[in-house]
């Protein structure tokens, strides 16, 4: 992933309101990354920027020198599953599911598996049958995990994925990131909960003053804290 003096914004009539100014990044290395700050550092923001949702920005970035710009071979690579996003839909999750599978290009046969294996990682195996606008925001959650996951991608973005999960869901989740690290594959993960980030993550970025800081590797719950307190407060 490669950030190049990017700036995020938003728009206000005439007026800019920058969230991040000419930020710059670079890693090679499959990674576990955390976005650490404070509300209203920008970690949404970036993540939907990122995610090619929110497009106040100028600048570039990259997913294996594939450029932000080159939507169709970008988008094939990422999955991203925001904190919020209103899911109204009169489907089945597994209707649900099942399109969009389509909709990524997954082959005619491969799509049942791909949907029980995104349905059980994000522990909605027992409910495929149940209406999405039934659900509340915990098991909506679960359902954008599990849409995220479905083409495999290479790079996965989560934007507060522990809000809503039970202990056995956290603990799978978990599984299911360190298993895609082993398999070369990146995660990027917004969260606000320093214990589940330093169960998970390899690396940290503690998001402030309109910028991002050094990359830090983290061993442990007490060095992250310590991180924490030294680069947000």
């Amino acid at each position: 992933m490669r950030l190049e003096n990017l700036d995020i914004y938003y728009q206000y009539k005439r007026k800019k309101k920058y969230v991040f100014q000419d930020v710059n990044f670079t890693n090679s290395e499959p990674i576990v990354l955390g976005l650490l700050g404070k509300n209203g550092s920008g970690k949404t923001t970036l993540l939907n920027t990122l995610a090619g949702i929110h497009n106040n920005y100028t600048g570039s970035f990259f997913l294996d020198d594939i450029s932000g710009t080159d939507r169709k071979a970008y988008q094939k690579c990422l999955g991203y599953a925001p904190d919020r996003l209103e899911l109204s839909f009169n489907l089945s999750v597994e209707s649900f599911l099942e399109s969009h599978a389509r909709l990524y290009g997954i082959e005619r046969k491969l799509i049942v598996k791909a949907v029980e294996t995104a349905m059980e990682i994000s522990g909605l195996e027992d409910m495929c049958e149940e209406r999405i606008n039934s659900f509340s925001k915990g098991f909506k959650k679960r359902v954008l995990l599990a849409h995220a996951i479905l083409h495999n991608p290479k790079y996965l973005f989560l934007d507060e994925p522990y809000e809503g999960l039970d202990k056995f869901q956290k603990q799978k989740l978990k599984l299911f990131i360190l298993d895609r690290l082993k398999k070369k594959q990146s995660t990027i993960i917004s969260t606000h909960e320093l214990g589940e980030a330093s169960m998970v993550c390899t690396n940290v970025l503690f998001l402030r003053d309109k910028g991002i800081s050094n990359l830090y590797n983290i061993d442990s719950a007490q060095d992250l804290e310590k991180l924490y307190f030294e680069n947000v407060w």
